[in-house]
C-alpha cells in the first residue's frame, strides 16, 4: 500500500483561499475594466467631456470595486471548500473511502454553505 501525499489542512486552506481570491480579483478587475471601456464616457455635471485623468480614475475605481467583490466571494468559497474537504478527508482515511468521496461531498457542502443566507430551500437546491 503506497500512501498518497496530500497537503495538510492548513496548506490546503491557504492554497484554495488564496487561489480563489487572486483568481476572483483578476476576473472581477477585468470585468470591471471591460464595463468601463464598453460604456460611453459619462458626462460630468457640466456638459464638458471627461478628461483622460478622470476616465483613468473611473477605470481604476470600477475595476478595483469589482475585483474586491469577486475576489472576496471566490475566496470565501475556497475557504468553505478547503475546510470541508480537509474535515471529510480525515474521516475518509479512517473509513478507507475513495479519495473522490470527500472532494465531491465538499463541493456539495460548499454550495449549501454559500447559499444558506438565502434560506434553506436554495441551500438544498445548490
Amino acid at each position: 500500500d503506497s500512501a498518497v501525499a496530500r497537503r495538510g489542512w492548513s496548506e490546503n486552506l491557504t492554497y484554495y483561499t488564496g487561489l480563489g481570491y487572486l483568481g476572483g480579483a483578476a476576473i472581477g478587475g477585468s470585468l470591471g475594466a471591460a464595463e468601463v471601456l464598453r460604456s460611453p464616457a459619462a458626462a460630468t455635471l457640466s456638459s464638458a467631456p471627461m478628461s483622460a485623468r478622470l476616465r483613468l480614475n473611473r477605470l481604476l475605481n470600477t475595476s478595483g470595486k469589482a475585483g474586491r467583490l469577486y475576489g472576496n466571494t471566490v475566496g470565501v468559497v475556497g475557504l468553505y471548500f478547503a475546510a470541508s474537504e480537509s474535515f471529510l478527508f480525515s474521516y475518509a482515511d479512517q473509513y478507507r473511502l475513495p479519495d473522490a468521496v470527500p472532494t465531491i461531498s465538499a463541493g456539495f457542502i460548499t454550495g449549501a454553505l454559500y447559499r444558506i443566507p438565502r434560506g434553506p430551500r436554495p441551500a438544498l437546491v445548490a
